[in-house]
């Protein structure tokens, strides 16, 4: 049963149209992820879904409601189609707890000790038991994404916007966010989700989105969509997103398997794989080139590529870093020479003007 239906949707800017023509639909309890590339009007849609921004044409159907009808109360429809923000939008001088059960209070009208401990529970279920009396400057940005989702579940709607929720975090906290937000989705909660995580939408997505110049140009399973996209654009998009850069400045940096273990999933690889993946790169990175900077030899950062060559199914790793001339692959002690070996191929070190630069690559079959 379709819960939310949009036909022919438009919006237009003085002059320019981000969206031109846009039509889908997402079912009750449905998983939508909406992808594309940057500027393309996502954003813009989910705006127009809520009637945050009022489109130029087209009809906007949620549960029954079309919010384009001047009787349609939409501050009532936004209560069941509520909307989490790449920038979190908490209450400042409110702490978690507060944050969370305020609207529920205000605009359901549930009893305050109800709302509360409601609130209590949620900031468990999204991992934040010891965090109610915190304020949003004590909190990191997934502990923010974390209590803006807990806000929207408190509002007990019957859909979730989310607006690229992982774009503004550190590579480190975006795995905490989608931790919950694949737990929410195997609840009768429907999701339409923009995002550039393509694992995320891999592993959850009852329906993927294609969005560019302004219209969904592919719409389908994420098996159809993500795995074999039949325009050359969605192509284009989806098999550009498998590389990431980083840097690393330190031996325990959280930011840096945090980065490989994304890029891993964003390539759809089994488990066994993903581990090979990430073992190899501790291993270069984090043990042998890091313990040699440690030790004297050169200094932080180390910037690091990491790209999954999706038809030879296989990851290669770029690094380099200031100092002296180090090779990893012979000059490692013997234990970690021997685990090079034994994952990684094409090994190569170049060293110019001060600059050390090291390639390998790791076989995922």
């Amino acid at each position: 049963m379709s819960l939310l239906s949009v036909t022919h949707l438009a919006k237009d800017f003085k002059g320019t149209s981000p969206l031109t023509d846009v039509s889908f639909e997402v079912g009750t309890g449905e998983v939508c992820c909406l992808i594309g590339p940057s500027g393309t009007g996502k954003s813009t849609l989910l705006r127009c879904l809520n009637r945050l921004e009022v489109p130029t044409a087209g009809t906007v159907v949620f549960d029954g409601h079309d919010m384009g009808d001047p009787k349609c109360d939409i501050r009532s429809v936004r209560q069941s189609m509520q909307m989490v923000f790449q920038t979190f939008n908490l209450f400042n001088n409110l702490n978690a707890i507060d944050n969370v059960a305020t609207s529920p209070i205000r605009l359901l009208k549930t009893p305050k000790e109800t709302a509360y401990r409601e609130a209590q529970e949620l900031l468990k279920r999204v991992g934040l038991p010891d965090k109610e009396q915190s304020f949003p400057e004590e909190l990191s940005g997934g502990q923010l994404q974390r209590v803006a989702i807990a806000r929207a579940i408190a509002m007990r709607p019957k859909m979730i916007l989310f607006d690229e929720p992982t774009s503004a975090l550190d590579p480190a906290m975006v795995e905490e966010v989608l931790t919950v937000m694949r737990d929410l989705a195997a609840t009768d909660i429907a999701m339409l989700v923009v995002t550039h995580e393509l694992s995320f939408a891999r592993e959850v997505a009852d329906k993927v989105l294609f969005l560019d110049q302004g219209t969904i140009v592919e719409s389908g399973t994420a098996d159809q969509v993500l795995e074999h996209p039949q325009t050359e654009a969605c192509h284009r998009f989806v098999f550009s997103q498998d590389d990431v850069t980083f840097r690393v400045t330190h031996p325990t940096d959280p930011g840096a398997p945090a980065t490989i273990i994304r890029l891993t999933r964003k390539a759809n690889l089994d488990r066994e794989a993903q581990l090979f993946v990430e073992n190899a790169f501790e291993v270069l990175v984090l043990d042998v080139i890091c313990g040699h900077i440690q030790a004297g030899g050169g200094t932080y950062p180390v910037t690091c590529t990491a790209s999954f060559e999706r038809e030879a199914r296989r990851v290669r790793i770029c690094a380099s870093w200031q100092g002296d001339a180090f090779d990893p692959f012979s000059s490692a002690d013997p234990l970690a020479q021997r685990l090079l070996s034994g994952m990684t191929s094409q090994d190569t070190h170049t060293y110019e003007s001060g600059t050390n630069t090291v390639t390998c690559t790791v076989a995922c079959t």
